[in-house]
């Protein structure tokens, strides 16, 4: 910021030296003001007698008019062939080989500098009035024959450096008052820094500890999952060992059924039918008597159908059977 002030101070002295300075300009009496001669210029158009054939040496715009906010009818690009119809005050008029809608050649006026300058030279699209100032000093200049003279003239300087050394102490002043704010943000900067550190400390740390139950938490979790798939073992070799003890128990009354495993064997074999109330079964009779097999998800339902027929019942594996006099069935 200093650097700043310095510079807008320099600035400031540059600018008092301009606003104090005079300056004389004196003309040669030569009927016309100079400056008026040198800035007026014709408004017109110069028609040359016969076109001039040339070509564009740099890229440039085509526009309606010969001044630079003059509508642009297109790019012409650089190589382009044109034809020079006249020159005006620098610039030149060209005719081109694009067309307007109208089926006419498309005529407009392009800067002197966008063509070869012997060509420029020659339609006169460079003849502007020579003016050469000779300013006086110590070294002398001596001026080409038939040039228009101006002479400027630099009468002695006089300066107020009152403002100058007013602006001085202000902005001394003002660089001291910026010196002292700076040294008061310094010290706040160091006090929020050191603030800060501290915090970035205590985060650091309760990140640790985080991290800590994040580590007991997953060990639990990790214990939580075996002794789940532990409940899940036991419960499977629980539910094995209750299959075998029903598979035991259907063998031992198969044992003691004695004469009725021929039944129970054939109705494994036997006619598929349904059963209202209780479901598909197996049946099969020998003897008078008619064997049943029914799923043992099934031993409910025919338990309360066939409890009144005096139906014997055997398990075995995944099936019960009922065994009871064929009179007992109506089909």
């Amino acid at each position: 910021m200093i650097k700043k002030i310095v510079v807008i101070m320099a600035a400031c002295l540059v600018f008092s030296q301009v606003v104090f300075a005079d300056a004389v300009v004196s003309v040669d009496k030569s009927g016309e003001s100079t400056k008026k001669e040198a800035t007026a210029a014709s408004t017109q158009s110069n028609e040359l007698a016969s076109p001039v054939s040339t070509m564009i040496n740099s890229r440039t715009r085509l526009r309606k008019t010969p001044n630079k906010s003059g509508i642009a009818y297109r790019m012409l690009e650089k190589g382009e062939k044109v034809s020079v119809l006249g020159a005006s005050e620098g610039w030149v008029k060209v005719e081109t080989k694009h067309k307007f809608e109208s089926g006419e050649f498309m005529t407009g006026y392009v800067w002197g500098g966008n063509i070869p300058e012997d060509t420029a030279r020659n339609v006169g699209a460079t003849d502007k009035p020579k003016v050469q100032l000779v300013v006086s000093s110590k070294q002398s200049i001596t001026p080409q024959a038939g040039t228009r003279v101006v002479a400027v003239s630099q009468p002695a300087k006089v300066v107020d450096v009152k403002p100058l050394e007013d602006a001085r102490d202000f902005f001394a002043s003002r660089v001291k008052k910026l010196e002292t704010e700076n040294l008061g943000l310094k010290a706040d900067l160091t006090k929020k820094s050191e603030e800060l550190n501290k915090k970035s400390e205590e985060l650091l740390k309760r990140s640790s500890e985080l991290k800590a139950v994040q580590v007991a938490l997953a060990d639990a979790s990790s214990r939580a999952t075996r002794a789940e798939l532990a409940a899940t073992k036991s419960e499977s070799e629980k539910k094995a060992l209750t299959s075998q003890i029903v598979s035991v128990k259907a063998e031992l009354q198969t044992l003691l059924a004695g004469g009725d495993v021929k039944l129970l064997a054939m109705a494994d074999t036997g006619e598929a039918v349904f059963f209202k109330e209780i479901g598909e079964a197996n049946m099969a009779g020998s003897d008078g008597k008619t064997v049943l097999r029914f799923p043992l998800s099934a031993s409910n339902k025919a338990d309360a159908v066939l409890n009144g027929a005096k139906a014997e019942k055997r398990i075995r594996g995944a099936f019960v059977y009922y065994i009871l006099d064929s009179k007992a069935l109506a089909f």
